[in-house]
């Protein structure tokens, strides 16, 4: 019976300890575009560019080194909260956690370009005790269908001249 009392004592301080070394971050992610039209934007588009709505109800999967240890879903304004231990974590989008394609088909895509693909974080975050980094790299942005990394096939716009 001690020695019951002793262990349940240990896993309680070793759980309070753990939960004292957590750091609440919160982050909010908003939906970028890039203008895919091939000629030059009129200035109503490039306002609307501007314009940057959250990116709602959306999942996220955290890495630490090559193993997932959690996922995030953020709410309506592209938001999320959760407590991390101090370290460095790898943000992925779900094309890359579920190693499949961004959209369309496996066969639109070159699979060995994909494989390196799938290993680039999409966001990194490191917690110490009295800050935290956010790295965004591509979390939100909609790329134009021809800016892909790995496409076997580019359809790209032709240029249209600026006009006045």
């Amino acid at each position: 019976m001690k020695y019951f009392i002793i262990s349940v004592f240990v896993i309680f301080v070793s759980h309070f300890v753990q939960a004292q070394f957590r750091k609440q971050v919160v982050m909010q992610f908003s939906i970028t575009q890039s203008y895919c039209g091939g000629a030059a934007p009129t200035e109503g588009v490039l306002n609307n560019l501007k314009n940057k709505p959250p990116f709602a109800f959306k999942t996220i999967y955290v890495h630490k080194g090559e193993k997932c240890i959690d996922s995030l879903k953020t709410d309506s304004l592209g938001s999320v909260a959760k407590k991390f231990r101090k370290g460095k974590y790898n943000l992925f989008l779900p094309y890359k956690h579920f190693k499949t394609v961004p959209f369309g088909e496996n066969k639109e895509f070159d699979m060995v370009c994909m494989e390196k693909e799938w290993k680039v974080a999409d966001a990194t975050l490191e917690v110490n005790c009295s800050s935290k980094v956010l790295v965004n790299k591509r979390i939100g942005h909609e790329f134009c269908s021809w800016q892909y990394n790995c496409l076997k096939e580019r359809h790209i716009p032709p240029l249209a001249p600026k006009q006045n």
